[in-house]
């Protein structure tokens, strides 16, 4: 394999160079002009051989390997790392940060909040980077939230997925179903103070071309693979989503078939979804989320009798109207550390 990378690079990389000329002609067209050592034309490159360029995927992949050799920072916002794709967390909008911090407080402070936080693959699969990578300290920006919302109550991941990694995709940026397999047992371990259940993983496909290969052309990585969740003990579930849609299961297998196989884990999950199990606990749960918790509810599904799941970004309803529910033991607020940085969340 390594034979043949390297030799799609110089070959790729003749391509480039005697194309430079040709791509020159275009700039009068409106075209990006280039340059192998201007971090702006790259991205240009990027840009246009993606979209534009005759045998663009060749290039690409001998672009980014090129860029891989060469000890490159990134394409696309995209780390090249070993036998991985990473995408960057090297920076956030502060303003947004604390807009975040001051209204999930002043939420925390009418409501006992779980707060769970997932760190980035830049933090948790770090013996993967490339020299030199930039990226922000995880660590220090959790612990520092952690102090601002001191009415929360924290699951701290980022110790218990930074000792081993692998627990992200290597072709998409979320985590995986063992990485949140670790996400749910350490739920248990600091929110729910009980051992976690047991569960084993079957696999779906083994053919998963997450959204970084395409931002990156890196078409060597391996693909991932897309895995059931399955409880030792299983339940049975009506799932409502707010489209109407009813389903007993989690899980939606049309996604298989589609490039955003991710999908498969509760891929309806717009707006409100209400998750009814035969779990007999009495404990029901508020999920306020992005699409991090979506690999996560299996896993929840073990531990309460009702889930209702609110996606943030497309919930139009009332959040107040949900939380009315005298029957809510718990509400979660998950959501990936990147995203938690740079999208205003809204209370309504």
């Amino acid at each position: 394999m390594k034979k043949k990378i390297r030799l799609a690079t110089c070959v790729s990389a003749a391509l480039l160079c005697g194309s430079l000329g040709v791509m020159n002609y275009y700039r009068a067209e409106g075209k990006p002009s280039f340059s192998v050592f201007s971090r702006a034309s790259h991205e240009d490159t990027e840009t246009w051989t993606a979209e534009e360029f005759f045998l663009k995927d060749t290039l690409r992949e001998g672009y980014a390997a090129l860029m891989q050799d060469t000890g490159s920072s990134g394409i696309g916002g995209v780390y090249i790392g070993s036998g991985t794709l990473i995408e960057q967390f090297a920076d956030y909008d502060p303003a947004v940060l604390e807009h975040n911090i001051s209204a999930v407080q002043d939420f925390a402070k009418e409501h006992k909040l779980n707060l769970v936080l997932v760190p980035t693959a830049s933090q948790t699969e770090k013996r993967y980077l490339p020299l030199f990578a930039a990226g922000v300290n995880e660590k220090k920006l959790l612990e520092s939230i952690r102090e601002q919302i001191p009415d929360a109550v924290f699951a701290d991941l980022l110790s218990t997925m930074a000792s081993s990694g692998g627990y992200c995709y290597r072709t998409d940026p979320h985590w995986n179903a063992s990485g949140a397999k670790v996400g749910y047992e350490v739920i248990c371990r600091d929110i729910l103070k009980h051992k976690a259940s047991d569960f084993r993983f079957q696999t779906k496909s083994s053919s998963y071309r997450g959204p970084l290969l395409e931002r990156t052309g890196a078409a060597w990585i391996e693909a991932d693979e897309i895995e059931e969740i399955i409880p030792a003990h299983p339940v049975q579930l009506t799932v409502k989503y707010s489209d109407g849609t009813v389903s007993h299961s989690l899980y939606d297998e049309n996604a298989l078939e589609t490039e955003d196989m991710y999908g498969y884990y509760l891929s309806a999950a717009e707006g409100k979804t209400e998750i009814e199990t035969s779990v007999n606990t009495e404990r029901n749960a508020v999920i306020i989320c992005d699409d991090y918790a979506l690999i996560l509810v299996p896993y929840l599904t073990q531990e309460y009798s009702r889930l209702t799941i609110v996606r943030t970004g497309s919930y139009t309803g009332s959040l107040s109207t949900v939380l009315k529910d005298e029957g809510n033991t718990d509400i979660f607020m998950v959501m990936s550390l990147k995203n938690f940085c740079n999208e205003e969340i809204e209370f309504r």
